[in-house]
This record gives C-alpha cells, structure tokens and sequence, in this order.
C-alpha cells in the first residue's frame, strides 16, 4: 500500500474505463516518472510505465474489486411502476365498435350511437363486476 497518487497539473480529463460493465469514470497522469490512473467512483488506482500500461492495471484491478465487493445497482431491481394492465376483452370490443361506426358513417353523421355504444359499454363492465 503506498500514499495515493494526485495529478500535479489541472485540470485532468476524465475517461471511460472500456471493457468493465458499467463503463466507470477514471484519470490519467504522469506521476514520479510513470504513469497514475486512478478510478473516480472507488479508491482504486494502478501504476505502470506507459498510459496503456497504467490503465490496463487499473481495469484488472477493477474488475477484481467488482469480485470480491459486488455493486447494489448491478443486482437486478423490482419495478417501481405497476405494469399497464391488458385491455379486457370487453374494452377491445368496444374499441372495435367505435371504429366500425366511424368508417362506416364518419362522426358527425351519427354521432349519437357513439353515446349508445359507451352506455352499453359501461353496463357490460357493471355486470361483469356483479
């Protein structure tokens, strides 16, 4: 365990860390003659020679953290909306009725059966309630 690494120059442009589910955020840095990178979401970070070599270990090292310390939001979660539920079959019937009277007489020409087809409509749904 050494002291942890801090850019020298600002600001450091954050990157994605490829190749990790969730894709972390995470800096790259000169730092004592090599190479720092350091994830931003956990107390993480890998040295190495290069930039590449730097970022590989930090990945490795991520992927390994994830192992032993799984994430909450990576374990699946109940819905927090209820499903629509599925239109009854009497509900499909009267979506079909409407659209009949409409291609056949257009609204304005019999617009009161559009009332006589929701009155029926809604005494279906209370008998069906009974």
């Amino acid at each position: 365990m050494c002291a942890s690494a801090t850019p020298e120059i600002a600001p450091t442009k954050r990157h994605r860390l490829l190749g990790v589910a969730g894709t972390p955020g995470f800096w790259v840095f000169p730092w004592e003659g090599d190479f720092a990178a350091r994830a931003c979401e956990v107390r993480i970070q890998a040295f190495g020679a290069t930039a590449r070599e730097a970022v590989d270990a930090l990945r490795a090292a991520v992927r390994q953290h994830r192992k032993q310390f799984p994430q909450e939001h990576s374990r699946p979660t109940t819905p927090t909306s209820n499903p629509v539920p599925l239109r009854s079959e009497s509900h499909l019937r009267y979506a079909v009725m409407v659209s009949l009277e409409l291609q056949a007489h257009g609204f304005w020409k019999r617009a009161w059966m559009f009332g006589n087809i929701a009155r029926e409509h809604l005494a279906s749904g209370q008998r069906a309630r009974r």
